[in-house]
């Protein structure tokens, strides 16, 4: 059985042939999925959306035969971490706990976007997510960031436009400009002790946000 990986809350367009192409129209091709929880797929046009951590069957089925095709769709782990940075988190859960046993440190840059996935762009070890577009996340309405991280990275909460609440923990060295991008329903902050500088637009697009709690670590606040 083929197989394909992807994070939780990308999309997949799965495709066919026929042969002879010119009675591909005389044919009605259904598409199912075998565990619901993990994945979904579009009967009709065959795009796989995915859900959480774990393996499932897509099938294809054409009516009135016994053709039928199959492929194996693995979810990742939505954490991304690699040389103690956190990539990304491509998860869906509304309260995000960054893990603490990874030593991260840094928060990378748009590490919260959920991405569109384009299969016709091929990509290899060292741009992974070539064929990914920034979507932001929806879903997310808390994040825990763990002890021990010391900087987060321009962009980082990237068009989460469900977060309302973000818990860092003392010692957070610096917050990246355009951090908390489109972050409209956030109301209210927290910035940790230890930060020394807020970058220009930190709160770009922060619609909602009426109070910012501002430590006395802070000696410099940006345009």
């Amino acid at each position: 059985v083929p197989a394909i990986e992807f994070y939780p809350g990308e999309k997949i367009q799965l495709q066919y042939n026929v042969t002879p192409w010119y009675v591909a129209d005389d044919y009605k091709i259904t598409y199912s999925v075998g565990n619901d929880l993990i994945a979904e797929v579009d009967p009709e046009t065959g795009v796989v959306y995915a859900k959480k951590e774990g393996s499932t069957i897509v099938s294809l089925s054409v009516e009135g035969s016994n053709v039928n095709a199959r492929i194996r769709v693995t979810v990742r782990n939505p954490f991304v971490i690699e040389n103690r940075q956190l990539i990304a988190y491509k998860g869906l859960d509304e309260e995000v706990i960054i893990p603490d046993d990874e030593g991260i440190l840094y928060i990378n840059s748009y590490a919260f976007c959920l991405y569109e996935t384009d299969i016709e762009v091929e990509v290899d070890e060292d741009d992974y997510d070539a064929n990914k577009t920034p979507e932001g996340n929806k879903s997310i309405k808390k994040i825990v960031v763990p002890n021990g991280v010391m900087y987060i990275e321009k962009y980082a909460f990237y068009n989460c436009k469900s977060l309302t609440k973000i818990v860092f923990p003392e010692g957070t060295a610096g917050i990246g400009a355009y951090a908390f991008y489109d972050c409209n329903s956030m109301s209210a902050i927290n910035i940790p002790e230890g930060v020394e500088k807020l970058l220009s637009h930190t709160f770009y697009g922060c619609a909602s946000l009426e109070q910012v709690q501002i430590p006395d670590s802070v000696t410099e606040i940006q345009d």
